[in-house]
């Protein structure tokens, strides 16, 4: 019974980019890989020139084991925010625990496949660190067979030392959210923080590394003291230490298997618990008509505050957006003197409005609803409306939501930069339409390749191929006007202006053909579109 458990799993998490329908078998999706491929190789990218700085320094130093000590703590930082609320809605408010308990089927093997899937989830973003982390180290020093199993064995380390940590907090926050009647609010603050967290740690931590670089004696101290088990780790990798290994495969395994083992004997009782959300209580208000439009639209939003994990994964950039806006203002100065460096001062408008193009781009709310109706979708079918209709509601949650987001982020843009009228104006243009062109290529990719095979609304979410795509095609997109006006429009001398007025009729364009391409196929895809 374990193994088909754990197959199910396995298959719902590779289903995460395959179409299924009753005219067909289960097929991978080509286009899914390719997507999938392409997120990937542009994190992995990112680390990987993150690395290339600080390897080289600090292997002529004869730090190798604060290289690797430090892709530990940031691989362990990845893991443990992609798994904490990951393990809360797979583990403790999974949505099939109560069929499988009321099922013949021991409870260990519920736990241990639900656990299972979910150290595969989190080896992944192990992997998506140690990958550059080995590449990088194996160009800068030559290649080691004993690294490279070392480098295998910290990836299980990490995954490990995560699931964990994610699991005590994860069963934490689901008792806290318990106790309160905004649960979602309680969740979303602590995910806040904990985002928050990791973002300062990345930005703050490359320049802290070289500086604590000319003073080796002082770093040696620092991540022994601070750094415990990601210093021994880093040793086990580096010199194959044997004090070392024996700390990290204690501090390792240990702690997993306590944790697993007082899990599996309060599974039910912890999974079954009470949820303390206050009860509704009748209350006489008077009834404010809306059209049916609306009434989907308020329908969509109410789902998006009633789920943590879907504001995070889906709207979590536009807080980033604002973010890194906030610091470019406060330090304009300095990233003047950058770009005037590297693409002139003339380019900043742009650049910055390049800024508010990406972050839009990594915003998925139109790239899941339709996946998110599941076994409710026969309800949107009856709604007496035509289906381009219904779809364009569903989306909107996603210009509803961003739309104040991008025109804060506007504001700010226009205190930051010296432009004239119509420069600023562009900005202000080519940021709203953004908005609208990923909200309907969002729609579009969902309404092509809907998820409806998911068990926890983590799978929509996170593991579909739909927000995949569309934060894929987004920022390709997107980024490619911005590369290509960087390395063309700068060397022909072609004004911000003139490339603004480019941008912002590609995007009308694209979201006309997006639009068009809605409202003739709506009709025959959405109906024909079936839960299984």
């Amino acid at each position: 019974m374990l193994k088909i458990l754990i197959k199910l799993r396995l298959k719902e998490i590779s289903s995460s980019i395959t179409k299924r329908n009753k005219k067909s078998t289960k097929t991978v999706s080509t286009v899914g890989i390719i997507g999938f491929i392409l997120a990937t190789f542009m994190i992995m990218n990112l680390l990987w020139q993150m690395f290339e700085i600080i390897c080289r320094p600090y292997s002529a130093l004869g730090f190798n084991h604060i290289y690797f000590a430090f892709a530990g703590i940031l691989g362990f930082i990845l893991s443990f925010i992609g798994s904490v609320f990951l393990a809360k809605t797979e583990i403790f408010e999974a949505k099939d625990n109560e069929v499988l308990f009321a099922m013949p089927i021991k409870t260990k093997y519920i736990f241990t496949s639900r656990l299972l899937s979910l150290i595969i989830f989190d080896a992944i973003y192990a992997l998506m660190v140690i990958i550059p982390v080995g590449g990088v180290y194996f160009v800068t020093n030559g290649f080691s067979f004993r690294i490279l199993i070392s480098l295998i064995l910290m990836a299980v380390s990490l995954t490990l030392m995560a699931i964990t940590i994610a699991l005590i907090i994860g069963g934490f926050v689901a008792w806290i959210s318990s106790k309160f009647g905004k649960k979602n609010l309680v969740s979303m603050i602590i995910m806040v923080v904990l985002f928050l967290a990791y973002m300062s740690i990345a930005v703050m931590w490359r320049p802290l590394m070289m500086r604590m670089a000319e003073n080796g004696t002082r770093m040696e101290e620092v991540f022994e003291t601070f750094f415990f088990p990601f210093y021994h780790l880093g040793k086990s990798v580096a010199y194959l230490d044997i004090k070392s290994v024996a700390i990290s495969l204690a501090i390792t395994l240990l702690p997993f298997y306590v944790t697993a083992k007082i899990l599996d004997k309060n599974f039910i009782k912890i999974a079954m618990s009470e949820r303390g959300a206050k009860k509704r209580v009748y209350k006489e208000k008077r009834y404010r008509k809306v059209s049916k439009f609306w009434s989907i639209v308020i329908c969509e939003l109410n789902r998006l505050k009633s789920s943590t994990l879907y504001m995070m994964n889906s709207g979590i950039s536009l807080a980033i957006m604002i973010a890194m806006l906030g610091y470019i203002l406060f330090k304009s100065e300095y990233v003047n003197e950058f770009i005037a460096s590297i693409a002139g001062v003339q380019s900043m408008p742009f650049m910055l409005c390049s800024i508010i193009m990406l972050n839009s781009a990594m915003v998925t709310m139109s790239g899941v609803v339709i996946s998110l109706d599941a076994k409710t979708l026969w309800i949107s079918k009856v709604i007496p409306m035509r289906a381009d209709k219904i779809l364009l509601a569903k989306s909107a949650v996603h210009g509803v939501v961003s739309l104040p987001f991008v025109l804060i982020a506007v504001v700010i843009v226009q205190f930051t930069i010296d432009a004239d009228v119509l420069i600023r104006t562009f900005i202000l243009l080519i940021s709203v339409a953004t908005v609208f062109f990923h909200m309907m290529l969002g729609i579009v990719i969902n309404l092509t390749f809907p998820k409806f095979n998911w068990t926890t609304e983590a799978v929509a979410i996170k593991n579909s191929l739909s927000p995949m795509l569309t934060i894929v095609l987004g920022i390709a997109i997107s980024g490619g006007f911005a590369l290509i006006y960087f390395f063309t429009g700068i060397a022909y001398k072609i004004s911000a202006s003139s490339w603004m007025s480019i941008v912002l009729a590609a995007y009308i364009m694209l979201t006309a053909i997006l639009y068009l391409t809605l409202k003739t196929k709506a009709d025959k895809i959405f109906y024909e579109l079936n839960e299984d």
